[in-house]
């Protein structure tokens, strides 16, 4: 159990113990999902839809400014995708025996407040299809960093 600001800037720690590429998105409904506000799945999606978690841009982060490449150190600092702004895209696999731990930072709705809160995370895959915008995003990307 954590409080936070509306509007504040949230560290997720992730650890992942297979890779599959593709990204993350996360949202944010006010009220638990058990069934008592919500009498239908399609009406607690609707409520997590309407408050999507936004990348905030790393341009301004000493560590971003410094950083020549993306590696281990930095995954945050991958430049926001201007189309899909909530999208936190995996970096390429490197990990040993105990998975992958990746920090992000995403930025909570600056309306939202509630004494309970629930947070969706979706982890779109990306080792069995090529999902939409990533072939531009990767591309502009790449044109950053090489």
């Amino acid at each position: 159990m954590a409080t936070y600001k509306k509007g504040q800037t949230v560290e997720i720690d992730m650890h992942l113990t297979a890779h599959h590429w593709g990204h993350f998105e996360f949202r944010i409904c006010k009220g638990g999902l058990n069934g008592d506000k919500f009498s239908t799945q399609m009406d607690g999606q609707k409520c997590l839809n309407e408050n999507l978690l936004l990348r905030p841009n790393p341009d301004g982060r000493e560590e971003c400014k410094k950083a020549q490449n993306i590696n281990d150190s930095n995954y945050d600092c991958q430049p926001i995708d201007t189309n899909h702004p909530e999208r936190w895209y995996l970096p390429p696999q490197s990990f040993g025996s105990n998975g992958m731990n990746y920090k992000m930072l995403f930025k909570l709705p600056d309306d939202l407040t509630c004494d309970v809160c629930t947070i969706q995370w979706n982890w779109i895959t990306g080792n069995s299809c090529l999902v939409d915008g990533y072939k531009e995003y990767f591309a502009m990307f790449k044109g950053k960093y090489s």
